[in-house]
């Protein structure tokens, strides 16, 4: 599918919400691309490489609402370059499906683990009850040989699971 492509970087927070997986889904079809990490900063608008929007106020800052319009400039090449520190830095959110919906699940299913959600968040965004997601949980660690998750994330990267 054709359109126009972008990239999105959001808190891990954001995973916990509710629908937050479907919705990212959804998004990545149309040309949403998502990475993850702990927190950011602030929130920030970069248009074609042409202009950004900035809140005026910190996150925490209960005075108001408005944003800073910035055309080209150095100030515009500094927010673009922020970005791409922490676009590089961040944890791609959605694999690409490889066409089995087992392992896609099950790839799914580990990427949120890794990006730190509690086994009901996980199971919670996938839409299945907690035993079945400790379920395959344990298949997982079975498969992989195994004996704790630590040991299960390292080897889900070194098999390329995720």
């Amino acid at each position: 599918m054709g359109g126009v492509r972008y990239r999105v970087i959001v808190e891990s927070g954001v995973l916990e919400r509710p629908g937050f997986l479907q919705l990212a889904q959804e998004s990545a079809a149309v040309g949403e691309d998502i990475r993850v990490l702990p927190t950011l900063p602030t929130r920030m608008f970069i248009g074609d490489d042409r202009m950004a929007l900035v809140p005026m106020h910190s996150q925490d800052d209960d005075r108001g609402f408005g944003a800073l319009l910035i055309h080209p400039s150095g100030m515009l090449d500094l927010i673009m370059a922020i970005f791409e520190e922490f676009w590089s830095a961040a944890t791609q959110f959605l694999t690409r499906a490889d066409g089995d919906p087992r392992v896609d699940a099950d790839r799914e299913l580990l990427k949120l683990l890794l990006l730190g959600l509690t086994d009901a968040a996980a199971a919670a965004q996938l839409g299945i009850s907690l035993r079945t997601a400790q379920r395959r949980i344990a298949e997982l660690m079975q498969r992989a040989g195994v004996t704790t998750r630590i040991q299960l994330g390292a080897e889900a990267v070194r098999r390329s699971w995720v």
